[in-house]
């Protein structure tokens, strides 16, 4: 390793089992606006949407298929940009169809949305039953 290279700046990739509606995770530690992105993939590879950090500090960034449909098979985390000290994630959520809700309908095929709190509260009632 370099002297004075970032500690966390690899690429975190994740591939699914099933099909999901949205995925998130809380990122960070931020020091640049733009500076990392989520990526979401089809099963057969095609892109399907891709989002950046807006901020600094620590961040939730989600991916929601606008229609509900369940065709995210995996996600790619990865530097965009000038990060100085890396990144690191947390607190990976996830859901499929019903689970997920997008409560803002947008063109765009993906949306950062209330994926963390919709999921969260999926895995909330999981957990209970």
């Amino acid at each position: 390793m370099l002297s004075g290279s970032p500690t966390f700046n690899g690429g975190i990739a994740v591939l699914f089992d099933i099909e999901l509606a949205g995925v998130g995770f809380d990122g960070g530690f931020f020091d640049a606006a733009g500076s990392t992105g989520i990526t979401a993939f089809a099963r057969d590879g095609s892109l399907l949407g891709t989002v950046t950090n807006t901020g600094t500090g620590i961040e939730f960034l989600g991916l929601v298929t606008d229609d509900g449909s369940e065709a995210i098979a995996g996600v790619f985390l990865d530097l965009t940009g000038s990060e100085p000290a890396g990144f690191a994630i947390d607190n990976l959520r996830f859901g499929r169809r019903g689970q997920v809700v997008n409560p803002v309908p947008e063109p765009a095929s993906f949306a950062v949305l209330g994926l963390g709190l919709a999921v969260a509260g999926f895995a909330v009632r999981k957990r209970r039953a």
